[in-house]
């Protein structure tokens, strides 16, 4: 994009002409069920009041 690279980040060095933006995504998957752990949280919150009246019911 016009501008030089750091070899040591592989980011572009900062110019005015752009705008760097770093995003570090990180997510945690449960083996046993092949499932996404940010997924199963946001599942979680999304129908929270579901799963706990399941819940209740197992205990």
């Amino acid at each position: 994009m016009g501008v030089p690279v750091n070899p040591e980040t592989q980011m572009p060095l900062p110019h005015s002409s752009q705008t760097i933006e770093k995003k570090i995504w990180v997510d945690f998957r449960f083996a046993d069920i092949g499932a996404s752990a940010l997924w199963l949280l946001s599942e979680s919150v999304s129908g929270i009041d579901a799963i706990a009246k399941r819940i209740y019911l197992v205990i």
